[in-house]
């Protein structure tokens, strides 16, 4: 019955225009919105298409192609795909009128609602063309998943996400809403606690944000660099240092990449697809650099250069991600964790969780949730079995102490009784920087394994001035770890002396 309305409902739409089903009441709080660099099932494109047919070919060997095409096109359709070696058993048509290929411009975007269903919500898409705005209701139908409208005009190119409870906009969002409450809008339909924005750096006509930065991870944001002497240097450098000082989901700051574009190339203007991330170029001799920039910042992804010719297709307001929309795993496996930061003194372990959600519902395997790790001295990962913590859903483990100072690398991995299996990150690795050796005692500032008489002498000194403690050592001398090194100190290390 209620895919029969939504039918209805759709019917009636294209008879009387698209104003009739905008905004419904929002899903069931709590809502997380789902990142592009999550998992994906498929990608949303149009006919004709905006993006060079290898493109499609390269994509339709991971995942499902969803292609809006008229009616009397879906002939030709079928014909250039088939002819570019595309895999025709992963591309389904979806019949209907379309104005333009933006598709993530006016595509949908996916949230989790509280209720652990993936939901489509959707907004007023900010150009003149109705059939692009009827495109995400249309989506709902082929995938039969519940859609709603949050009714603020929006532009998918102006909108991204982290996975979590952060969105990031251009102001442009304010300008066109009036009076509606933006902010308010994009937490109940959104799940937006926090809702980033700033001016655009690049002052484009459209004021997207895909132009000039991108969410890679929960924790890092790719920007645009262009040389000293460019007209928009300092306003992306202020962009930059408005991101630097921003909190992530996790409470620390953002790790903020940056790509060259001293031309306005579109590099920023690419598209992650599970464990590959596809980079326009054919723009010049910053290709190969815009390439090293997006491996730097994602280790272990397949970083694919998508070859195009200046202007034609790919435009500096108007690339590759403004052409493909990603389709979650309505049904994903989803792995959430706060990756490990480096570390300034050792530890006796480096302690990590993850919160593992199977909205298939079938039950998450336990003794599947795996910790993998290794260093620079290890010639291959090691693997832990995670421990179900009090915590429902949280798994726990420990990276061991490490011997020396090393890079330490790691990822997770669970599966679900769907037969899902699931990794994080999806592709390469975590990493953090290990203090190596065994963790001194409070107040062994020589680190001789010793607490005596040279010890007290060490910090009296720093106390008077007399020497200078930094580092481990002076970490080590703040015995009641109160963050001020005093005489209080000196009782407390004289009196465990004496014991």
């Amino acid at each position: 019955m209620k895919y029969a309305c939504k039918i209805l409902l759709f019917t009636i739409s294209l008879s009387f225009g698209s104003d009739l089903i905008r905004i419904t009441d929002p899903p069931q709080a709590p809502i997380r919105p789902v990142a592009e660099f999550e998992r994906s099932i498929g990608v949303l494109i149009s006919f004709p298409l905006g993006i060079p047919l290898p493109f499609v070919q390269m994509m339709s060997e991971d995942v499902i192609i969803y292609c809006l095409v008229p009616g009397y096109l879906e002939t030709s359709a079928q014909n250039q795909l088939s002819d570019a070696g595309v895999d025709m058993d992963n591309v389904e048509f979806i019949i209907g009128d379309v104005d333009t290929y933006w598709t993530q411009d006016y595509g949908p975007f996916f949230v989790v609602d509280g209720n652990n269903d993936m939901v489509i919500v959707d907004f007023e898409y900010n150009r003149p063309r109705p059939y692009d705005n009827q495109a995400p209701f249309r989506l709902s139908l082929e995938l039969d998943i519940d859609y709603y409208d949050s009714d603020v005009v929006h532009n998918g190119g102006n909108l991204m996400f982290d996975g979590y409870n952060t969105i990031a906009s251009s102001t442009i969002v304010y300008t066109e809403n009036g009076s509606i409450d933006v902010d308010q809008r994009m937490l109940d339909y959104y799940g937006a606690v926090n809702h980033m924005t700033t001016s655009d750096p690049t002052t484009n006509y459209h004021q997207h944000i895909n132009c000039w930065a991108k969410f890679l991870s929960p924790e890092k944001i790719m920007v645009i660099s262009v040389p000293e002497y460019h007209s928009f240097y300092n306003n992306i450098e202020e962009t930059v240092e408005f991101y630097e000082n921003q909190m992530n989901c996790f409470g620390e700051p953002y790790k903020v990449y940056r790509v060259y574009t001293p031309n306005t190339e579109p590099y920023v203007n690419s598209f992650i697809l599970n464990d590959k991330v596809y980079v326009p170029v054919g723009l010049g001799q910053w290709d190969d650099e815009a390439i090293i920039a997006f491996e730097d910042a994602l280790p272990g992804y397949d970083v694919v250069g998508v070859e195009g010719t200046w202007l034609d297709p790919w435009l500096p307001t108007d690339a590759l991600h403004c052409r493909v929309l990603a389709i979650p795993d309505i049904q994903m496996l989803q792995i959430f964790h706060n990756p490990i930061d480096d570390q300034e003194f050792p530890l006796d372990g480096y302690d990590l969780s993850a919160t593992i959600v199977d909205l298939s519902e079938t039950g998450v395997i336990e003794e599947s949730v795996t910790l993998h790790w290794t260093n620079d001295l290890m010639d291959d990962y090691e693997s832990l079995t995670m421990t179900l913590s009090e915590i429902d859903d949280n798994y726990i483990s420990a990276i061991p102490v490490q011997p020396i100072d090393t890079q330490v690398r790691y990822f997770l991995t669970a599966s679900d009784n769907s037969g899902r299996d699931e990794r994080l990150p999806i592709a390469g690795y975590y990493t953090f920087t290990a203090f190596g050796g065994n963790p001194a005692d409070p107040g062994d500032v020589n680190l001789d394994d010793s607490l005596d008489i040279l010890d007290i002498v060490l910090i009296v000194n720093h106390i008077i001035n007399a020497s200078q403690l930094s580092g481990y050592p002076l970490y080590l001398a703040d015995i009641n770890d109160d963050g001020i090194l005093n005489i209080l100190d000196v009782i407390l290390l004289i009196n465990i002396v004496l014991e």
